[in-house]
């Protein structure tokens, strides 16, 4: 789900209490922002639709959408409540968008010789979707980014002071 975005559609499974078969009457939503206080849903005052077969959806708002858990909780009387888990991402930029749309991570140590080793191997060189294109750098450049971040975590641990005694030949 995109963290803070209206527009989209979440839904649970609800079976009746009495026999487990599909539950086909009315049903509620509760959200529940980042562990926050539980509230009924925003839209048609957390009213949602009977897919068919004991499904039933809810759409949220953007506001209810803008955290990074949202639990939803289905409840329906006679029916067992349901709760879907969502862990949220921020929308990405699309080619349109101002942004750039890049995604920099920046790997440590082995972790970066792991990933220009993982590139050598199975490594795309160009990627071109609708959504857009990417193209990863040449080995040598990543070869040379990793010794340059070698260098700069090697300076960060460097910063000592070191005391020493100088004494002139002939002095004790």
């Amino acid at each position: 789900m995109i963290r803070g975005q209206s527009g989209q559609t979440i839904g649970a499974q609800l079976v009746s209490a009495s026999d487990g078969s599909a539950f086909t009457g009315s049903v509620t939503v509760y959200v529940t922002g980042d562990g926050g206080t539980q509230a009924v849903g925003q839209t048609g005052s957390g009213s949602c639709a009977h897919e068919g077969n004991g499904l039933h959806t809810y759409q949220p708002t953007a506001s209810e959408t803008d955290y990074a858990v949202v639990a939803f909780t289905f409840v329906g009387t006679g029916a067992v409540p349901a709760t879907v888990q969502v862990f949220t991402e921020a929308a990405s930029a699309s080619p349109g968008d101002s942004s750039d749309g890049e995604v920099t991570v920046t790997p440590t140590g082995d972790e970066l010789q792991d990933a220009i080793a993982d590139a050598a191997v199975n490594g795309v060189k160009r990627m071109r979707t609708d959504a857009g294109e990417v193209e990863a750098h040449s080995i040598p450049d990543q070869i040379a980014a990793a010794k340059f971040a070698a260098a700069q975590e090697a300076q960060r641990r460097r910063r000592t002071v070191r005391l020493i005694r100088v004494l002139p030949p002939g002095a004790v």
